[in-house]
């Protein structure tokens, strides 16, 4: 229940201000940082390596 709640009272107060929110996609990455600190610390430091590689690799190239 903790959990639930730590992922969930986010969502619910931009919803409370107005926010109107694809609560899938918002609520995904919302709780990806709550569950990556869950993890054992090698294995987030492997998926921050990995999640950086990836970004640098499909990053926009500078056309000039």
């Amino acid at each position: 229940l903790a959990m639930h709640n730590k992922l969930n009272g986010p969502l619910l107060e931009l919803k409370a201000i107005g926010k109107n929110l694809d609560t899938a996609v918002s609520g995904f990455r919302m709780a990806l940082p709550q569950l990556v600190s869950q993890l054992p610390k090698d294995i987030q430091s492997r998926w921050k390596d990995q999640r950086v590689g990836s970004w640098q690799k499909n990053r926009p190239r500078r056309a000039f």
